[in-house]
């Protein structure tokens, strides 16, 4: 019986590891959207991350990350999310957000300003969107058509907005996601 329970156990293990850090392409009206799943670090805290990133053929905005955090009320013990949250959230005033392509060295990081909202797809997630403003969604694209043929990873770093300074990071691997990524950039103006 016990063997049977660990079997099973470690079965289920190995199936939720395989679905982190695989990337999927679901084609949309004006483009495709890539998605991932994998973890996200605050300190001592971790937790799970989604990441979602869109190019739009024809519409506004050309490129856009969304990167969603699970349990926004064990992450926000340690990171107080309240700043980020809603279309008047006083972080957008700052760029707090960097996306950085691991592994090419010729890839600048984009650092850019940021929504933030309590998740409706993730229960009980903080997501916090790139490239609303042109200049940022445009440098998104380019890093998109980047990751669709270098680097090892995907990087997302969020900065607090007050003290302590605290940092939420997350890293995808690229592994096994050029097909996805290549569908994703084509879309990409």
């Amino acid at each position: 019986m016990r063997r049977s329970v660990f079997v099973i156990l470690a079965a289920a293990a190995m199936a939720a590891a395989a679905a982190t850090g695989e990337w999927t392409a679901k084609p949309g009206t004006d483009g495709v959207t890539v998605e991932t799943i994998g973890t996200a670090q605050v300190g001592d805290v971790h937790t799970g991350a989604f990441l979602s990133v869109t190019c739009n053929r024809t519409r506004a905005p050309v490129a856009w990350l969304d990167y969603t955090i699970a349990e926004a009320d064990k992450v926000s013990k340690v990171f107080d999310l309240s700043p980020f949250e809603g279309p008047d959230a006083s972080a957008q005033a700052r760029a707090l957000v960097s996306v950085e392509l691991v592994g090419d060295t010729a890839a600048r990081p984009l650092i850019a300003h940021q929504s933030g909202w309590y998740s409706a797809e993730h229960e009980g997630g903080f997501g916090f969107g790139i490239g609303g403003g042109t200049k940022e969604s445009k440098a998104l694209a380019a890093l998109i058509k980047r990751m669709a043929k270098s680097g090892t990873a995907l990087r997302i770093h969020v900065a607090s907005f007050d003290k302590p300074p605290r940092s939420i990071v997350s890293e995808f691997p690229l592994s096994g996601s050029r097909d996805a990524l290549a569908s994703l950039a084509k879309g990409c103006r």
